[in-house]
């Protein structure tokens, strides 16, 4: 994508969050995060920790075979990626394309989308397992109604 290309993108976008931040009121945005600075203060760094590890994750299935993207521009990408995706409404597409572009002047094309696709991959499925490893604890914890029970054992 050329360079005019993203910054007529990132003006478009800039455009938009300043006309919502001007229709919402800097003042009454201002005096929600002053109530809420303490959820931002203990969540940021919490996500901030799961976004580097999913860099490390992405970053290792990456390394075999050739040269490994750096840490620090796997942590920009798997952001990027997995704000695109949240931001995507309803089939959270666009992050792995976009993540497919930035790996390949290190990786190569073929390298960028294979590791772009295994770490999506290896990600839903740790999604899965952990779903399911929730089972066990709700078995035991919950009350033992027939709804529950038959839920938990049709799941």
């Amino acid at each position: 994508m050329s360079r005019t290309l993203r910054l007529v993108f990132f003006l478009v976008g800039a455009t938009i969050v300043a006309l919502m931040v001007w229709q919402s009121g800097p003042a009454a945005l201002w005096a929600g995060l002053r109530q809420s600075i303490w959820v931002v203060a203990a969540l940021v760094p919490l996500w901030a920790l799961v976004y580097v590890l999913n860099a490390i994750a992405w970053q290792k299935l990456t390394s075999d075979g050739g040269e490994k993207i750096p840490l620090l521009a796997a942590f920009r990408m798997t952001v990027v990626a997995f704000a695109v995706n949240y931001s995507t409404p309803l089939a959270s597409f666009g992050g792995e394309p976009l993540k497919v572009v930035a790996a390949t002047k290190a990786l190569g094309r073929r390298r960028a989308v294979g590791s772009v696709v295994a770490f999506r991959l290896l990600h839903a499925l740790a999604h899965v397992v952990a779903f399911l490893a929730a089972l066990i604890p709700a078995a035991l914890m919950l009350p033992k109604t027939p709804l529950i029970l038959g839920t938990i054992v049709l799941t």
